[in-house]
């Protein structure tokens, strides 16, 4: 696909999404923030269906689309990924049907490149995580809670039938926003907008009192940057990637599952809003921040897709 200043992302991807045989609808999941009507605007006028929720909890934000829209089984993919394969896609969907899984992935395993990433799984998969899934970054990731619970979610990953290195085929990062038109960037400028804009109208966690420190602006740049983090995070990087690989080797898919370190559940994440600093010990900060019930700071997310893919 030739790249033009006609086209932005956003018509790459679809582009891409509308070669696959099996997704029947395309869905754009955004926000309710102003800025995100450039994203509605783009909907609109390229006739594709969207929905528009809360931009924190993208967990319930993907519950309400597929709940509107009655999906019964939903392929997530991100904005940020523009090359995703079509193909690919297919074979995610139809080894998903195929084995009746709950949730099935391009990543579990990492196999293919960064950027030709999928998810697929059932509205009783999504609706029982809505209804479970606790922790901040349970809400914020949308399929966090069924990759942790493979006891109760039947997974399955998709592995490349080949060997390949795995590149970086997403947007995050500078070398990738020079690639961009003008156009390209009018999302991500509207996106960096609204986090100054959260950033100046709310309060900062409480980290930033006891250094005294004062974030900089938020840039397009950061917001490329902040997602080449988390992919590197979120895989640990291509020698975390060998070692768990060897793992399973030695002692199989299950066993390496369960020899897994994940930060525990009832842990706190951040310190909750309201404390007084000034009032209190770190003891008794810390004690108050093992209440699971209070209200966790958030952070503003991407605006992904969502695909209505099988019914």
């Amino acid at each position: 696909m030739q790249c033009t200043r006609e086209n932005i992302v956003f018509d790459y991807l679809i582009n891409q999404l509308k070669h696959s045989k099996l997704i029947q609808k395309i869905i754009i999941a955004t926000t309710t923030n102003k800025e995100d009507d450039l994203i509605v605007k783009f909907a609109k006028k390229n006739q594709i269906e969207f929905f528009r929720g809360k931009e924190n909890d993208v967990l319930d934000r993907y519950y309400q689309c597929a709940k509107n829209f009655s999906s019964n089984n939903i392929l997530r993919i991100t904005s940020d990924n523009p090359l995703t394969d079509p193909s690919v896609m297919d074979d995610l969907i139809i080894n998903y049907q195929k084995i009746s899984c709950d949730y099935a992935s391009t990543s579990l395993i990492r196999t293919y490149p960064f950027g030709i990433d999928a998810e697929i799984f059932s509205f009783s998969s999504l609706e029982k995580t809505w209804k479970n899934a606790i922790l901040p970054s349970e809400r914020e990731h949308v399929s966090p809670y069924m990759k942790k619970n493979s006891n109760i979610f039947k997974q399955f990953n998709l592995r490349n039938k080949i060997k390949v290195p795995l590149v970086r085929l997403t947007i995050d990062r500078k070398e990738d926003l020079e690639l961009l038109t003008p156009k390209h960037r009018i999302f991500l400028e509207a996106y960096t907008k609204g986090i100054n804009s959260w950033l100046s109208s709310n309060k900062l966690p409480i980290e930033f009192l006891l250094t005294r420190i004062s974030p900089d602006p938020w840039s397009v740049l950061d917001t490329l940057a902040w997602g080449r983090v988390m992919s590197w995070t979120l895989s640990h990087g291509w020698s975390g990637a060998l070692t768990r690989q060897s793992i399973i080797n030695k002692v199989g898919y299950e066993m390496a599952q369960e020899l897994g370190v994940f930060y525990p559940d009832d842990n706190p994440a951040e310190i909750p809003r309201g404390i007084d600093v000034n009032s209190l010990q770190l003891d008794e900060m810390i004690d108050y921040g093992t209440d699971r019930e209070h209200k966790y700071y958030d952070v503003p997310n991407e605006s992904p897709l969502m695909l209505k893919a099988v019914g």
